[in-house]
C-alpha cells in the first residue's frame, strides 16, 4: 500500500507538470493573428427631447484584406416601412451635395441592422472615386441620415472625421 502511495504522489506532480507546461504552450497571445480595427459611431433623434437620444449606431469594420465594412444598427424601426439610409460627404452642420451611398432596410419595429458597404476598397464621390480603407475613412468627413420619407429624418449622426 506505501508503494501505491508514492506512485499516485510521483504520477500527480508529473501530471501537474505537463498541465502546467500544457497551458503555457497553449497561450493565446499570438503575435501573428491580424488584428482588425473597428470603430463605432452613435445616431440620434432628431426632434426635441431625442435630440440627445442614441438611436442607433453605425460600425466602421476593417476586413483580413483591409477592405472595410459600414454597418448601421438602429435601436427601434418604423414597422411595414422603408428606413431609408444615406452616406453624405461632409458633416450635418456643413453637408455637401455629394451622396455616397443609399440603401434601405424594411422597419419591423424592432431594431434592425443593415451593411451599408461590404468589403470596400474604394468609394465613388461626385465624379471622383476615392480609396477607401481603414485610415482613410476615418480621416474622411461624412454622416449618416436615416428616414421613413424624403422629408421625415429619424436619426442623424457624424460619422469618421466629421465625428471627432
Amino acid at each position: 500500500m506505501l508503494i501505491f502511495k508514492k506512485h499516485t504522489l510521483k504520477l500527480g506532480v508529473m501530471t501537474a507538470a505537463l498541465l502546467g507546461i500544457g497551458f503555457v504552450a497553449c497561450n493565446d497571445d499570438d503575435n501573428n493573428v491580424p488584428q482588425f480595427r473597428s470603430k463605432e459611431y452613435s445616431l440620434k433623434g432628431v426632434r426635441g427631447a431625442d435630440s440627445n437620444i442614441v438611436v442607433g449606431t453605425v460600425k466602421l469594420s476593417e476586413n483580413y484584406d483591409s477592405t472595410v465594412n459600414l454597418v448601421v444598427t438602429l435601436n427601434k424601426s418604423v414597422n411595414n416601412t422603408q428606413q431609408v439610409i444615406r452616406l453624405i460627404k461632409g458633416s450635418i452642420t456643413a453637408p455637401a451635395t455629394d451622396t455616397i451611398k443609399v440603401d434601405s432596410v424594411a422597419g419591423t419595429g424592432n431594431a434592425v441592422t443593415k451593411t451599408l458597404l461590404q468589403n470596400v476598397r474604394e468609394i465613388k464621390v461626385g465624379n471622383d472615386t476615392i480609396s477607401f480603407r481603414y485610415d482613410s475613412a476615418v480621416n474622411y468627413t461624412a454622416f449618416i441620415k436615416v428616414s421613413v420619407k424624403q422629408d421625415s429624418v429619424t436619426a442623424v449622426g457624424n460619422v469618421f472625421k466629421a465625428a471627432q
